[in-house]
């Protein structure tokens, strides 16, 4: 049954693009607090 091949096949690719995106997603916003950070940090610096 190739279909069945071909059905795991695209499973198993959105699985690791749904993966992909997630560690992606959550790489920015581990930036973006870490970015968030920095700006409290400088501004209590400056005062």
């Amino acid at each position: 049954m190739w279909w069945l091949n071909l059905v795991t096949w695209m499973l198993n690719r959105c699985h690791v693009i749904e993966s992909t995106l997630i560690s992606e997603v959550w790489t920015s916003s581990e930036l973006l607090s870490k970015f968030k950070d920095m700006k409290l940090q400088i501004n209590s610096s400056m005062t």
